[in-house]
């Protein structure tokens, strides 16, 4: 009987503890992807998609030059 008593008590805690939470959100600071412009020295602004375009060209030119194309 005791076993039934404690998983009771149990079942009560985990119920209040599930309806009485409080929810604070927290603002995140998001990471911009900057980088130096290639024809002058300003700082742009520029997607992360792009960033990642011109990396994957730039190494299949490299493997293209040494004649590793894949």
């Amino acid at each position: 009987m005791a076993w039934k008593f404690k998983y009771e008590k149990a079942e009560q805690e985990k119920l209040y503890a599930l309806t009485n939470q409080k929810t604070v959100e927290v603002a995140v600071a998001k990471k911009v992807p900057y980088e130096k412009c290639e024809k002058c020295d300003r700082t742009a602004y520029r997607k992360r998609g792009t960033i990642d375009q011109r990396d994957r060209q730039q190494e299949k030119s490299r493997r293209r030059s040494r004649g590793m194309e894949i």
